[in-house]
């Protein structure tokens, strides 16, 4: 879900630089991965086998479709690792209490007040991330 919402707001680059066809290409591409994985995983005759196979396939692809628009825009590696790194150190530390509580194995009092503080922690920062976004002259001058 990530990588999809990173690439939605680049699909209408392909019409702008008029390169219709490299998009119609990714997206058959996409169907007959995607219709592959279910056709294996029905072989397979297991959901989860089925579900992992879709998910793998459709990752992969919207991860190249990714690169694809990054080098297409003449941006480099950082324009696409810089963030991508970022989020991750983000998700890392703000879930680090509940890490903590799974990896100690807590009853369920001190378990529930690691999740509370993770909900509070990543709370405050989607608040610090909406204040820099919609109201830039709001927050400190770096």
């Amino acid at each position: 879900m990530y990588i999809v919402s990173m690439t939605s707001p680049f699909s209408p680059l392909f019409y702008i630089m008029e390169r219709q066809k490299r998009h119609l290409l990714f997206h058959a591409l996409l169907l007959l991965v995607q219709v592959g994985a279910i056709v294996m995983g029905s072989l397979t005759e297991n959901l989860m086998t089925t579900i992992a196979l879709y998910s793998t396939g459709t990752t992969l692809c919207v991860t190249g479709f990714l690169v694809m628009i990054i080098f297409m825009s003449g941006n480099g590696w950082a324009t696409l690792l810089v963030p991508i790194l970022q989020s991750l150190a983000w998700s890392l530390l703000l879930s680090t209490p509940l890490i903590i509580a799974q990896t100690l194995n807590l009853p369920p009092l001190p378990w529930l007040l690691l999740l509370l503080l993770t909900g509070v922690l990543m709370g405050g920062r989607y608040l610090y991330l909406y204040r820099t976004s919609f109201f830039p002259s709001s927050t400190p001058v770096k």
